[in-house]
């Protein structure tokens, strides 16, 4: 959120700090993309359960918000369609084990326009 700090000199406009996606439920999708160098720890420890996943995410965008209404920025939640029916990243929304992919995006996207539509009526 340092960020906002340093770019509210240069820029009168609204800044917007969208959420996180959601984390992915496919515990062989999220092992997939585990650097080699963290193979060994989670061979030996495995992996955290999908609903402990969603619990950290939960924890993390609701201290992102509060830090972004605290910056002065607008907070955005994760887009409703983005979730599938236990909480974690609908699969069509996947890219890899954090990030969504460009049908993610374009949820964001249009949120971000669907927000500024509703504030300019």
């Amino acid at each position: 959120m340092e960020f906002i700090g340093w770019v509210r000199p240069f820029y009168g406009g609204p800044v917007i700090v969208p959420s996180v996606p959601p984390p992915i439920a496919s515990q062989e999708r999220l092992a997939a993309f585990i650097p080699p160098s963290w193979r060994e720890d989670m061979e030996k420890n495995g992996l955290n359960s999908p609903a402990f996943r969603r619990k950290l995410w939960k924890t993390n965008t609701k201290a992102m918000e509060q830090e972004a209404t605290k910056a002065g920025a607008i907070y955005l939640p994760p887009p409703l369609a983005c979730f599938d029916t236990d909480g974690s990243l609908s699969e069509r929304f996947v890219s890899d084990a954090f990030h969504g992919n460009a049908d993610y995006g374009r949820l964001i996207v249009e949120q971000v326009l669907d927000r500024f539509k509703s504030s300019e009526q």
